[in-house]
C-alpha cells in the first residue's frame, strides 16, 4: 500500500522536517510554519521540497494521511 511506504519514509526526515510536517498536519501555512519555527518563509519551503522528495509525495495531503497512519 502507498501509504505504508510514505509511513516508512517518515523515518527519513531530520527532526525539524518532522516539526514541519506536524505543522503541516495542523493545517497551517508556510508562513504560518515559519513564525511557529522562527525560520524564513523560503526555509519552509526548502523543508517541504525535502520532505516531498524523501517521502515520493506530491501533495500536502499525502503527508498528513500518512503522518496521521503512523
Amino acid at each position: 500500500m502507498r501509504t505504508a511506504t510514505i509511513v516508512r519514509g517518515l523515518g527519513k526526515l531530520t527532526a525539524r522536517e518532522h516539526d514541519v510536517v506536524r505543522l503541516i498536519v495542523a493545517g497551517k501555512t508556510n508562513r504560518e510554519i515559519a513564525a511557529a519555527l522562527a525560520i524564513s518563509h523560503r526555509t519552509v519551503e526548502n523543508h517541504i521540497a525535502a520532505i516531498f522528495a524523501k517521502l515520493d509525495v506530491r501533495s500536502r495531503l499525502q503527508i498528513a494521511v500518512a503522518y496521521m497512519s503512523s
